[in-house]
């Protein structure tokens, strides 16, 4: 009996400021497996990215980052690269995003970057990504 190993799928990366996620897309390329960049807008250097796969977002706008994430057939996800933590009132949240601090509590946005990022964690793998 013959068995397959599934061929892994595309690693995504919530991409900020900084060459640091470049590096990486380019070292998983590398090792033979797929990447998918989103990069958001406020923070990323998109011409970081030309000739990969890749999306621009802004940061309010996460409703469209699950989308690209789920058409590029992602599962795995990693966030790198330096942000300003922004306010509350500075997303102009789309309507995924508005339901999804609703779900979250927006003492996360009161508590420190930790917090923060617990919680946003915790959205995207409520979404079915790890």
């Amino acid at each position: 009996m013959t068995t397959t190993t599934p061929e892994p799928t595309p690693l995504g990366i919530i991409a900020a400021g900084g060459v640091m996620p470049r590096r990486l897309a380019d070292d998983v390329l590398a090792s033979g497996r797929a990447v998918y960049v989103v990069a958001i807008r406020e923070f990323a250097e998109s011409q970081l990215y030309a000739g990969l796969p890749h999306r621009v977002v802004r940061l309010g706008a996460a409703g469209q980052l699950i989308a690209a994430f789920r058409a590029a057939g992602v599962r795995d996800l990693v966030m790198l690269g330096h942000a300003k933590r922004p306010s509350l009132l500075s997303l102009f949240p789309d309507a995924w995003t508005a339901a999804a601090i609703a779900r979250v509590g927006r003492g996360y946005f009161a508590g420190g970057d930790d917090t923060l990022l617990r919680g946003v964690t915790r959205v995207l793998e409520d979404e079915g990504f790890a």
